[in-house]
């Protein structure tokens, strides 16, 4: 599972950050400022440390299906297969927390805070970034992982056997073959087909997304 902080919004001002306080009167988040995450404080001590981190996501699909679809109709066959995965999330790691002028993504810098009212998804975009935005493990970063691909798509002719048996081939066949030609999801990512070992399950780090890739060929058999 992912186990990480919970964020309940975002700082809109100065005033709002200083203002967040535990039961004791205690400001909770010291180094935050407009634009930096809230993390809720789960243990109530007035610190943000390990003790507030919860479960957050799991990588685990609720359910793996497939269908196979194949139809033949006088000389000609069609094969289709589709495969989804639903219920489960990534952990969008592909950025070095170690280097602070790696590239952020364009949906991070295009959708982040830029003034009171602008969000209260993403953060403001700061080298320095004191309150961890970008290097706390968090619920900003586990995203919806479900898709649907259509892994195969082939469609072939065999020629009837009258014309072969005129050049003596038992039989010969012309297909056109497309993988990965339609994915439907809502990651943001590059690829939302991310596997993993057992301690980085799920972990997007730039994974190269599959390719498009078309076929044709011919099959003979003598």
């Amino acid at each position: 599972s992912f186990w990480g902080y919970e964020i309940i919004g975002v700082f809109q001002s100065d005033e709002e950050a200083r203002s967040y306080l535990n039961a004791e009167g205690k400001e909770i988040q010291l180094t935050a400022t407009a634009g930096d995450f809230i993390y809720k404080d789960r243990d109530g001590d007035g610190r943000i440390n390990d003790g507030d981190r919860t479960f957050i996501g799991s990588p685990y699909p609720k359910f793996n299906g497939g269908v196979n679809v194949s139809v033949e109709w006088k000389d000609f066959d069609f094969f289709m297969f589709w495969y989804s995965a639903l219920g489960h999330d990534i952990y969008m790691g592909v950025r070095r927390y170690d280097l602070e002028t790696v590239n952020y993504s364009q949906e991070d810098i295009e959708n982040r805070w830029t003034g009171p009212g602008s969000t209260n998804e993403y953060p403001r975009f700061s080298i320095r970034d004191r309150n961890k935005n970008y290097e706390r493990p968090s619920e900003f970063f586990v995203r919806d992982a479900d898709y649907l691909r259509l892994k195969n798509l082939t469609l072939g002719y065999t020629l009837p056997k009258t014309i072969t048996q005129r050049i003596k081939i038992s039989s010969l066949r012309f297909y056109l073959t497309a993988e990965n030609l339609l994915t439907f999801t809502k990651y943001t990512g590059l690829e939302p087909e991310v596997g993993g070992e057992p301690l980085s399950l799920g972990i997007d780090k730039g994974i190269y997304p599959q390719p498009k890739t078309y076929l044709c060929g011919v099959s003979v058999n003598f």
